[in-house]
């Protein structure tokens, strides 16, 4: 009995036990629905520290299910490899019960990844740890443990809808360990996170009376223990070239005999400029949209970008008081790509100047031209204006070629109907050939003459305009006509210090000279209010401070193009030329190549009608020949009827073959004749 109670007990709790795992299936549901608003979220413990090279340190990977029931987890994590190394993930305490794979870690490419999955009804948790990673510090500077946008957390509703709305990295200070030796300090690069464009360095540390000797060692390894031989007493070192990237100095102290503890010193240096790139301007450098995007973007191989200045300098002078539109407060702005501006019609050059971490920048330059609404149908074109015009000027070659044959051909065709292409004697001379190759290529020679001297006008030379350092010149302008102003523009390793801007004209030695002042940042910048004189300029600067001038900068030419075009009041630009050039020369192709395909149409309208003509001509001689030779048979055959003596038979019989044999020779002849008026037309 006992026995039966028992069995029956049993059966009643697996009963039960699967009405509650099936409620469990449809809980999560509920739960969505009831908690729609909450979101997951991946977050790393601890969020920051500082931790020294040669050390390891552990961070833990958690997940925070925002009161959802969740039944999967992916986060990937990126981390820098030059900065930190994972020893060992640890996922011996994870919440995740299947592992869809192994965690995987990257130390080449500093990335480390985790799937993992959790069996129906799933888990809710605010700090369900996923993992637990264990890094060793490589180097100094600052790293950032970051999740990617790949990562996941799916929700159990049978559906795998992600709710991760949130990520949350980490970020720490590695340093070098505490110093074992003597302190060491750097007058050239004092900061160990900074960077520095300077190449050459000087490192001091404390002295030590009881100090016999020093050893010490500059080398890119943060953790090197220098060797036990002396590099003599002194307290000081300086090296000339340091290599770009962290360098470290290490250094250790000799001690009655005994060689002490190492001191690591960290010195950044990166002398080189970013990477080379050209600025890109959207929609065209020529455009008619007056809120043009300017793009721009570059790496840096050592210390890394910093961020991007950026100047405009409008170049359109206004032609009722000859000032330039431009504003000269200030130098450059700050600016991020893309770069967005409304500008009037005209012509601007952008500067655009990227700098790295220590303070090393390149610039770059492009030239914007804002052309007026009348343009905008044929924007398209300018950008390809100076090619086309020398293809647009063959093809209208081509074209008077091709007229000229046409219009010769239409007019032999004309002759022919006029002279009558069966006239006796002329229908086997063949037609004199035109006497007007002189006029013909006249013509020729004239057209090109005349874009000759339109390409003379579009043609345009390329511009070329205690001790102090020289200022540095690290723009100028280029391109420059007498309608545009000049502008020059650099840096001085002083601030507020005064920049004087020489200009001597070539052919006559006249000089002028312009001031500008550095601001605080030691750039300068200098644009005329007035264009200046056509001709060839050696330009040099100079800098001033109170009494004291610095040598002259090395010399540069600037040549400046004389723009003698004018419409009205208004300055016809190259680009107008070119186009203007394009439209006519495309005009002209087919005006002229009309002309051409309307003489050929009416040359083979008339030479189809010759062709007809001497068709019904042909048929007419053959119709007539048969009739003739008709006729003479039947009075031939008449007269065989006759009664005639032998010899007279004989001599009629004589006289018919003879007759047959001119009528053959004459009907082969005029045939002959006709073909002869086929190919004279074909001519």
């Amino acid at each position: 009995m006992d026995t039966k109670k028992a069995s029956s007990s049993s059966i009643i709790k697996k009963i039960c036990a699967a009405l509650v795992a099936l409620l469990l299936c449809f809980l999560p549901v509920a739960e969505t629905v009831s908690a729609q608003g909450a979101q997951a979220s991946l977050f790393v413990d601890p969020s920051g520290g500082t931790y020294s090279v040669g050390s390891t340190f552990s961070v833990s990977v958690y997940v925070n299910s925002g009161e959802n029931f969740i039944n999967a987890v992916e986060a990937n994590l990126i981390f820098p490899p030059d900065k930190l190394q994972v020893v060992s993930p640890s996922v011996g305490k994870s919440f995740i019960d299947v592992w869809v794979g192994q965690p995987k870690f990257s130390n080449a490419n500093g990335t480390i990844s985790f799937q993992g999955a959790i069996p129906s009804p799933g888990a809710k948790t605010s700090k369900g740890l996923i993992s637990t990673i264990t890094f060793r510090v490589k180097s100094t500077g600052k790293a950032f443990i970051k999740f990617t946008d790949s990562s996941k957390v799916l929700l159990n509703d049978g559906k795998a809808t992600d709710i991760l709305s949130d990520m949350s990295g980490a970020v720490f200070d590695l340093v070098l360990p505490p110093p074992q030796g003597p302190l060491v300090a750097s007058r050239t690069h004092p900061d160990q996170a900074s960077w520095y464009n300077s190449p050459s360095a000087i490192f001091d540390w404390s002295g030590d009376e009881n100090a016999e000797a020093y050893s010490f060692v500059l080398d890119q390894n943060p953790v090197t223990v220098p060797d036990d031989v002396s590099e003599g007493s002194q307290a000081g070192i300086s090296y000339e070239t340091v290599p770009n990237g962290i360098n470290y100095f290490h250094i250790k102290t000799l001690r009655a005999g005994v060689w002490g503890g190492t001191t690591h010193f960290a010195i950044n240096v990166d002398a080189l400029p970013p990477a080379d790139f050209t600025p890109d301007i959207d929609p065209r450098k020529q455009t008619t949209q007056v809120r043009p995007v300017i793009h721009f973007d570059t790496t840096d191989a050592h210390s890394g970008m910093d961020h991007y200045e950026l100047k405009l300098i409008p170049l359109t002078v206004s032609a009722e008081n000859g000032d330039t539109e431009i504003n000269q407060q200030g130098f450059f702005i700050e600016a991020t790509s893309p770069y967005i501006t409304e500008l009037a019609p005209g012509k601007y050059d952008v500067l655009i100047r990227a700098y790295d971490k220590a303070g090393n920048f390149l610039e770059k330059k492009e030239r914007i031209q804002i052309l007026p609404t009348t343009f905008r149908m044929f924007e398209w074109l300018l950008p390809v204006a100076v090619f086309v015009l020398p293809v647009l000027i063959v093809l209208l070659l081509i074209s008077i070629y091709f007229a000229n044959r046409t219009r010769y051909w239409h007019k032999k065709v004309s002759e022919k109907i006029v002279k009558g292409p069966l006239a006796d004697q002329e229908i086997k001379e063949k037609l004199q050939k035109l006497k007007e190759y002189q006029k013909r290529y006249g013509n020729i020679a004239i057209v090109v003459l005349l874009f000759g001297l339109m390409f003379g006008v579009f043609a345009s030379a390329p511009a070329y305009a205690m001790e102090i350092n020289p200022p540095v010149m690290t723009t100028y302008s280029e391109d420059l006509t007498n309608k545009e102003p000049f502008y020059i523009g650099g840096k001085h390793d002083l601030a507020d210090s005064q920049i004087d801007i020489f200009l001597q004209k070539q052919d006559t030695g006249e000089t002028f000279s312009f001031v500008s002042k550095t601001d605080q940042k030691g750039d300068w910048f200098y644009i005329s209010e007035e264009p200046i004189h056509a001709g060839e300029y050696r330009v040099w600067t100079q800098a001033r401070v109170d009494a004291l001038l610095s040598p002259t900068s090395p010399a540069i030419i600037v040549s400046v193009i004389p723009v003698t075009l004018r419409l009205g009041s208004s300055i016809l630009t190259k680009e107008t030329l070119y186009l203007f050039a394009v439209l006519v020369l495309l005009a002209l192709f087919i005006a002229v190549t009309l002309y051409g395909l309307h003489h050929l149409r009416e040359a083979k309208k008339k030479e189809k009608a010759i062709e007809r003509e001497v068709m019904e001509a042909q048929q007419s001689i053959k119709l007539g020949f048969a009739i003739l030779k008709r006729d003479i048979q039947a009075q031939i055959h008449a007269s065989t009827k006759k009664g005639m003596s032998d010899s007279i038979r004989t001599e009629e019989l004589g006289m018919e073959q003879k007759l047959l044999e001119d009528l053959a020779f004459v009907e082969s002849h005029i045939g002959q004749e006709i073909l002869d008026i086929k190919e004279e037309i074909d001519e």
